[in-house]
């Protein structure tokens, strides 16, 4: 099941999506197919974003994650809901950044938050490897760098 959001006057985004039992793998399909790197990158900022899951994002990480962890983007998000209210947040969709020199499938994700005194867009940098995320980076002027 796939929740779609009006972001913008006629521009909409897919806010959240739910595996529903009848479309899980059954346990005797053999197939170890990996998901669309995209799609991964994209839920994995809404488990954070949208839903506020950081359980469910952990789980989609992989063993050798590094960057932004979801339990700090959240923190930070929280932060900013402090500041400014909540309304809504959620992600503006994954596109594969092209400049890519590593192993993993780079995607550029934006996230929206709204609230009620502000609404801001933030550009992050999400790696993708197999079915799992491996990094998330940037965030400028959400998240601190190494110096703040």
């Amino acid at each position: 099941m796939v929740t779609v959001q009006e972001f913008d006057s006629g521009k909409f985004c897919v806010s959240d999506a739910v595996r529903t039992a009848s479309q899980e793998p059954s346990s005797d399909d053999s197939s170890t197919e990996v998901g669309d790197p995209a799609l991964i990158a994209n839920d994995y900022m809404t488990q954070i974003v949208g839903n506020r899951d950081v359980t469910a994002a952990t789980e989609m990480q992989c063993d050798s994650f590094f960057g932004i962890m979801a339990v700090q983007l959240n923190s930070v998000i929280g932060e900013w809901e402090t500041e400014n209210g909540w309304r809504s947040g959620y992600s503006l969709g994954a596109v594969e950044n092209e400049n890519s020199e590593t192993s993993a499938t780079i995607f550029d994700v934006s996230i929206k938050l709204e609230g009620e005194i502000a609404v801001e867009t933030f550009d992050f940098i999400v790696g993708v490897q197999g079915d799992c995320v491996s990094s998330v980076e940037g965030g400028e002027g959400l998240v601190a760098g190494p110096e703040d």
